[in-house]
């Protein structure tokens, strides 16, 4: 059931003290018998700390056909490898883009995914994170076919909600953020967001870089156990309201699946 696939997907974010909110608040009323799909949130690193770099790509539309040229800075080594490749005897080759690859690995059972960008363009990512681009968040509107966000209300229909949630696309908007348990004073206060793409639901909700998720419908998220009572207590909403931290101010943020 879906309050299991939250329960199963929070856990395990919890323990790679990492975790998406918006995906996990916006799943939490698919239906009954869908089938869990865990998918682990990526960790976005520098190629050059696996001791790598990308000479070249060619990205083709059918993802498998894609290939990279990677240089092994131990050995000199520069290889061709296609996506499903085993690299560095550890991870397995999953996407191939033109700033980066995704890499794949399982360890006790446990998948796990790490975004290696070329460094020129993770040094990139590295500054833009923290940079306020006039952040208008929720005091700000936005409208799509079967999304509307106006102010701090988001609506969005069944069927949008299934489509980006469906196995196809769930891996990908995973990828278009990250976010670290936000620690003040020795206490979790919540979740920080960081590294959103411009265009990604999580820019749409109106959250961007440094914003800190501290509640779902007035229980804050301190400690795992409480967020998964919670999100068990709400397997079957149609509407939860969060709240979020950014610049000291806490704005409230409603969502409601029409």
């Amino acid at each position: 059931m879906e309050g299991q696939l939250v329960t199963h997907r929070l856990l395990y974010h919890f323990n790679r003290n990492a975790v998406v909110v918006v995906t996990l608040l916006l799943s939490i009323s698919l239906a009954a018998n869908d089938p869990p799909v865990p998918v682990p949130v990526p960790v976005r690193v520098s190629i050059a700390t696996l001791q790598m770099s990308i000479v070249g790509s060619i990205v083709s539309k059918t993802k498998t056909s894609s290939v990279v040229l990677l240089k092994y800075l131990t050995t000199n080594e520069v290889k061709a490898h296609r996506v499903g490749s085993v690299l560095l005897g550890k991870y397995t080759l999953f996407e191939i883009t033109e700033k980066s690859i995704t890499l794949q690995s399982e360890k006790q059972g446990h998948t796990s995914l790490t975004i290696a960008y070329q460094d020129k363009f993770f040094q990139e990512l590295k500054k833009a994170a923290p940079a306020a681009l006039a952040p208008t968040g929720a005091s700000d509107s936005y409208k799509e076919n079967g999304f509307e966000r106006d102010h701090g209300e988001i609506r969005i229909t069944e069927a949008y909600k299934n489509d980006l949630l469906s196995p196809s696309k769930l891996t990908e908007t995973l990828l278009h953020a990250a976010a670290e348990p936000y620690i003040k004073d020795g206490q979790m206060l919540g979740f920080k967001l960081d590294l959103i793409d411009e265009g990604s639901i999580y820019s749409k909700s109106g959250l961007v870089n440094g914003d800190v998720i501290t509640e779902i419908n007035g229980t804050p998220l301190t400690d795992a156990a409480s967020a998964i009572r919670l999100l068990q207590s709400l397997r079957n909403a149609k509407s939860l309201s969060l709240s979020f931290l950014r610049g000291g101010v806490v704005t409230p943020l409603n969502i409601s699946v029409q």
